[in-house]
């Protein structure tokens, strides 16, 4: 049940909040308006990574379960598997502005302390950052605010923890978890219908995404593939009219119709994978291994992105101007590769822990 497009993808989708957060300027959209737009609906990368999300929790929860692994153990791994990188993340979200600073005064002559965003936040307000309960603060007008003290890309791993949870329950009863699911899935389409859940925090309204992910698990586990060159065209003329449909300004989509086409595109693309195991030509494969590389370090990259561009663009303005493709270019390749080592040093380490086989206990 691997499914190695998905890593791809889950890199691609960092790269597009990645351009959504990158300072978008006026000349582009009057002489690229379709990149322009692609940029602006950079944020439908969010409901990408919680489809992905959701495949990816089934197929571990259906290991647990093969493993005898316990509930408690398999949310034990996901929690080593978020929250560390999450810390770390956090360690250099504190460092940033002194190190912007930094840089000014090796330019002006002259040291100026930094405006911190962090520094009105008080003991509770570090602990509902850190174990990420900020995301149910109330009295915010975007759910997206909430944590942007440090870092507003966080609310969507306060999410994803809700996901976990949901999932770990499932598993002190394997029988009950995909009804469980299936509860889930109604109880949160009805709350998506509903805009001001959306603020609240809870993951309910989000939910349908995530269990989009779950039930393309569902469909290639019961062996309910496409195959062939037909299924690739297909998944490639479905990518392709929704970005026409983005970035020609047809339609706002909601993320939650996003997300449905997403999966169905990708249910048609699984004969991709095929691509993955063969022996390719030096260009080629020089191309797999960067989206392969690419897709490792996406939560790096989704981590650090916002707040480490701010940064790089400081010294990008020193040999071209933001608001260019190159500038824009460079900044996303420099920004992109100074996250690898906090990948290397902050993540792989931990992701690797949340993977090692576990010790077979009772499952319930």
């Amino acid at each position: 049940m691997r499914y190695p497009l998905l890593d791809v993808v889950r890199g691609l989708a960092a790269l597009w909040v990645f351009a959504f957060h990158y300072p978008r300027w006026d000349e582009l959209n009057d002489r690229l308006p379709f990149l322009w737009q692609l940029m602006k609906h950079g944020d439908l990368g969010v409901p990408l990574f919680f489809v992905v999300s959701g495949y990816c929790m089934l197929a571990s929860a259906r290991s647990a379960v093969r493993h005898g692994e316990s509930a408690p153990s398999f949310l034990r791994r996901r929690v080593v598997r978020i929250y560390p990188p999450f810390w770390c993340s956090v360690a250099v979200m504190i460092a940033l502005p002194w190190t912007m600073a930094a840089v000014s005064a090796a330019k002006a002559g002259a040291f100026e302390r930094p405006a911190l965003d962090y520094g009105e936040l008080d003991l509770a307000g570090w602990f509902a950052h850190l174990s990420m309960l900020q995301v149910f603060a109330p009295g915010f007008e975007r759910i997206v605010e909430k944590f942007s003290a440090l870092n507003s890309v966080y609310w969507t791993l306060a999410i994803e923890v809700q996901f976990y949870l949901v999932i770990a329950a499932g598993l002190l009863r394997p029988r009950w978890l995909l009804p469980l699911v299936a509860v889930t899935t109604v109880a949160g389409t009805a709350c998506a219908l509903v805009p001001e859940l959306y603020l609240s925090g809870l993951f309910l309204p989000y939910w349908p995404m995530f269990a989009m992910g779950i039930g393309l698990f569902l469909a290639y586990e019961r062996g309910w593939e496409p195959k062939g060159r037909a299924a690739v065209a297909a998944g490639v003329a479905l990518v392709l009219g929704v970005l026409a449909v983005i970035g020609l300004d047809v339609a706002d989509l909601h993320p939650q119709v996003f997300a449905a086409a997403a999966t169905l595109a990708l249910w048609f693309l699984r004969p991709v994978d095929a691509w993955f195991e063969k022996e390719l030509g030096p260009l080629a494969g020089r191309l797999r291994a960067l989206l392969i590389v690419l897709g490792a370090m996406s939560y790096s990259l989704y981590l650090l992105h916002a707040e480490l561009m701010r940064l790089v663009l400081m010294f990008v303005r020193q040999v071209t101007t933001q608001e260019g493709l190159p500038g824009m270019a460079l900044t996303i390749v420099v920004t992109t590769s100074l996250c690898y080592p906090f990948y290397l040093l902050c993540e792989r380490p931990f992701h690797r822990a949340a993977r090692r086989a576990p010790a077979t206990d009772s499952a319930g």
